[in-house]
C-alpha cells in the first residue's frame, strides 16, 4: 500500500514538472547547480507544524530528490513508470517512505 502511494506521488510530480498539467505547480524547483544528483531537484520547504508535512508538496520532496537521473528524465509517463518499477524493485517501504532495507545490501 505504501509503495502504491509513493509510486502515484512520483507520477504526479513528474506530470507537474513536465507541464502535463495546465495548472500552477505546487512544487518549487531547486536551481542550485552545486547539488548532486539529477537536474530536476525540488526545494525542501519547511513548516513549523508537523501536520503540514503530510501535504503533497512537502511529502514528495525527499523521495523525488533521491531518484536517479535516468528515472526523472524519462520522456513519457509510461517510461517513468517502468523505470521507477525497476529502480524500486528491491526496496522495502515503510509508512514514512523511508527505505528500510535493500535486498542487495542484506
Amino acid at each position: 500500500m505504501y509503495y502504491r502511494r509513493a509510486r502515484g506521488d512520483m507520477i504526479e510530480v513528474f506530470k507537474y514538472l513536465h507541464n502535463i498539467y495546465k495548472t500552477s505547480c505546487p512544487l518549487q524547483r531547486d536551481y542550485n547547480t552545486r547539488t548532486r544528483g539529477h537536474c530536476l531537484k525540488l526545494k525542501k520547504q519547511y513548516s513549523r507544524l508537523a501536520i503540514r508535512y503530510n501535504f503533497f508538496s512537502l511529502r514528495v520532496v525527499d523521495l523525488w530528490n533521491d531518484l536517479p537521473e535516468s528515472v526523472v528524465t524519462s520522456k513519457t509517463v509510461n517510461c517513468l513508470k517502468s523505470r521507477l518499477n525497476h529502480y524500486w524493485s528491491n526496496i522495502t517501504f515503510t509508512l514514512d517512505y523511508v527505505t528500510v532495507a535493500s535486498i542487495h545490501s542484506i
